[in-house]
């Protein structure tokens, strides 16, 4: 494991304060990016001594049952049935929980409950709900939402430059409210920092063997693009055809719902395609260590963390002019001309045919350490229990 030490990071001595007690809305804890960036937040801050954190969880939570979760026994639970993106999400589950032992109240979603009686912060990772809907009524439906928890909550947290970008435009009429807004990153999980060599079981569990192109998505939604990109890398194989050291090139899908899509195109892709479908933390590792680079094929994301996960492995990105992408992107990296599978195409052959470059791993994650984005949260915590009404 690459340890803080090992990075160079010196954090001055924090001056004792009083103890901070935070809620945090952990019920998307296990649902794609949000579940990710939740799960980060809440084991960073259940190590601070400055915080005592407490999770709503959803009834029958079993975290606490996984070896990976046990930063759980430093945090207490509370279990609601409210679901995402309800009424009884907006309505019932603050008059059913009791906010005013608590400082500050964390949804890590822009779907803030009324009646919230305590400073409250919300995290807006992106507006891919109005954006690229997948419902002809979610423009209108996280539109209103959306300006309603920027308008209640005390400040908004947001992972990208890009994110705060669209935010400025939606609210371009409100700014005492985009004054709210402050960027704070996703978190790289410790766990990524680890070196690792690819294991066997990848080819014994999953039929893989190098070299393989890598995408990993959350889950399978059309703005993830993933159509896209086993249209290009069909058309990459047919162009590397004669090449022999690129004979036996794959691509490996990770992701919810990847397996359905590349078992339709199986016809076109003639087994070039693996689709492995949910991992764990060790398998992604892993995953990682073996590839020859990543592909981003997103058509939108407020941000990206699959992106440092490959970069602790020292892998190359290959990725589409994503905005929030490209805020994480180095010289090393190749950006598509634009958003066409053509485009995505000749990025693909462009890495084959100059290969992996290296570059400075310690440099590139420094910003993204668990211990510095916890903090920075903390800051706006703190900010937000200072702010007026």
């Amino acid at each position: 494991m690459i340890s803080d030490r090992a990075f160079g990071v010196k954090f001055k001595a924090k001056r004792k304060r009083p103890l901070l007690k935070v809620i945090l809305d952990a019920r998307k804890i296990f649902d794609g990016g949000i579940g990710r960036y939740t799960q980060n937040l809440a084991e960073g801050l259940a190590a601070r001594s400055d915080v005592s954190l407490t999770l709503i969880v959803p009834p029958g939570f079993s975290g606490s049952k996984s070896e990976e979760w046990q930063w759980l026994s430093a945090v207490n639970l509370i279990e609601d049935p409210a679901r995402p993106y309800s009424l009884d999400e907006l309505f019932g589950m603050p008059r059913r929980l009791n906010f005013s032992k608590f400082d500050v109240y964390h949804v890590p979603h822009y779907t803030l409950p009324y009646g919230v009686s305590i400073p409250a912060v919300i995290t807006v990772h992106d507006l891919t709900h109005i954006t690229h809907p997948q419902r002809w009524y979610y423009p209108a439906v996280a539109t209103f939402l959306v300006r309603s928890g920027v308008s209640r909550a005390r400040r908004v947290l947001t992972v990208s430059q890009a994110s705060r970008e669209g935010l400025a435009m939606l609210l371009r009429k409100h700014p005492r409210e985009l004054a709210k807004v402050r960027v704070v990153p996703n978190a790289i999980h410790p766990f990524f920092l680890s070196a690792c060599e690819p294991q066997p079981f990848l080819r014994d569990r999953f039929q893989i063997e190098a070299p393989y192109l890598l995408a990993v998505c959350s889950m399978n939604k059309p703005h993830k693009g993933v159509p896209d990109l086993i249209s290009a890398f069909t058309a990459v194989k047919e162009r590397l055809f004669a090449d022999k050291q690129f004979s036996k090139l794959r691509l490996v899908l990770v992701g919810k719902g990847v397996e359905e899509l590349a078992k339709r195109r199986a016809d076109q892709t003639q087994g070039d395609i693996v689709a492995v479908g949910t991992v764990t933390g060790n398998e992604l590792l892993n995953l990682y260590a073996g590839a020859e680079a990543l592909v981003v094929p997103s058509l939108a994301e407020g941000f990206f963390v699959p992106v440092l996960e490959a970069r602790a492995q020292g892998l190359n990105v290959i990725s589409r002019p994503i905005p929030a992408v490209k805020e994480l992107l180095c010289e090393q990296d190749l950006v598509a001309r634009d958003f066409s599978v053509e485009a995505l195409e000749e990025a693909i052959l462009c890495f084959f045919k100059r290969g992996r470059i290296p570059f400075q791993v310690k440099e590139v994650l420094r910003p993204y350490l668990q211990e510095r984005v916890v903090e920075q949260a903390c800051k706006v915590y703190l900010e937000a229990c200072m702010a007026e009404e």
